[in-house]
């Protein structure tokens, strides 16, 4: 797909801005945000919006939005991209989920100066099988081992 990172400017490339989880009794909506300043990221349960540092737990889900201003490379992640904030789902206790906000665009040192006209974000994840005793099939498009 296309990345809009200005007004009439798009980048070519697979960019995953933004993706969604579906249990039996409730939808989780994770975006990264816009190409405009103002347009910052969220995450949303069944169609509400969680504020960063909160949590919604359930019975079969759990969702935890947290702040981290950090560097893709102290999480284990490739690249050298500025992390500002990471959505964790649990699905009925047998999938984890660890979701990051990605910003590029303001100065590498302090990440609070601006040095683009339009950010690019977008979304990273990882994701684990918490049941080890469980093999399900097709998991992200593969056998979890």
């Amino acid at each position: 797909g296309l990345q809009q990172v200005g007004e009439n400017s798009f980048l070519p490339g697979p960019m995953m801005m933004e993706m969604a989880f579906m249990t039996r009794g409730h939808t989780v909506t994770i975006n990264a945000g816009g190409y405009k300043k103002e347009e910052i990221g969220f995450v949303m349960v069944d169609g509400v919006s969680l504020p960063l540092g909160q949590s919604f737990l359930d019975g079969i889900l759990s969702v935890t939005f947290t702040v981290l201003n950090t560097n893709s490379r102290y999480l284990g992640l490739t690249g050298n991209d500025h992390i500002v904030a990471q959505a964790d789902v649990k699905l009925e206790g047998l999938y984890e989920f660890r979701v990051f906000m990605i910003e590029n665009g303001k100065d590498n040192l302090h990440h609070t100066k601006w040095v683009t006209n339009f950010p690019r974000r977008f979304l990273d994840f990882n994701a684990s099988l918490v049941d080890l005793d469980r093999r399900p099939h097709g998991v992200l498009g593969r056998t979890a081992a």
